[in-house]
């Protein structure tokens, strides 16, 4: 997942709510002990092999907990795992999880123009 920016702290989601306010970022929060995640984050692998997907970050829910639980907390999504995020204007304007994230979700909600 090169595409991916890591976000591990909570400095980094508030960054990521500030760059929200001229860009939209897609943020995929993702467990590495979880079968459903595996099968996600090969979906959000395939999209950002497109040539048109927003700045693309990912959360480790569980190294990363804190900062995972902050940004929902700051974007009031309840928490799910897997989950995809469409932040704009330091907002949530789209979010899916478990199996709501396929490619045609992906496409239809986060190409960016």
């Amino acid at each position: 997942m090169d595409a991916f920016e890591k976000i591990d702290q909570v400095q980094d989601v508030d960054a990521i709510l500030a760059a929200s306010q001229t860009e939209e970022i897609l943020v995929y929060k993702h467990s590495p002990i979880c079968p459903v995640s595996f099968h996600a984050q090969r979906v959000m692998t395939q999209f950002g092999e497109t040539e048109k997907h927003p700045r693309l970050c990912i959360i480790d829910v569980i190294k990363s907990r804190s900062a995972s639980r902050y940004l929902a907390e700051k974007i009031g999504v309840r928490h799910e795992s897997p989950q995809v995020l469409l932040l704009h204007s330091g907002k949530c304007v789209w979010n899916t999880s478990h199996e709501g994230i396929n490619l045609e979700a992906l496409k239809e909600h986060a190409i960016a123009a």
